[in-house]
């Protein structure tokens, strides 16, 4: 129901920071919106000119805020 793209061609050290980031945020639980968000933070502090450059497309009724690719840890703690 999601997929990241990029608008434009984005650099070897923004693309490490943008996936080195967002695959954190997925692996701590957090929702694909709040890890996109957190992982376009990481590129604007490397190279504010590529900060829009990722870009997040959803379905239509799709909440990229809602979609979870790991259990958050209080999920985990009550199996």
């Amino acid at each position: 129901d999601v997929a990241i793209g990029m608008s434009v061609s984005i650099s070897d050290a923004s693309a490490k920071e943008f996936s080195a980031q967002f695959y954190s945020a997925i692996g701590f639980g957090e929702s694909v919106g709040s890890a996109f968000r957190q992982a376009q933070a990481a590129v604007a502090m490397a190279d504010a000119d590529e900060m829009d450059t990722p870009v997040l497309h959803a379905a239509e009724g799709a909440d990229p805020d809602q979609i979870f690719l790991v259990a958050p840890p209080e999920m985990n703690q009550a199996a």
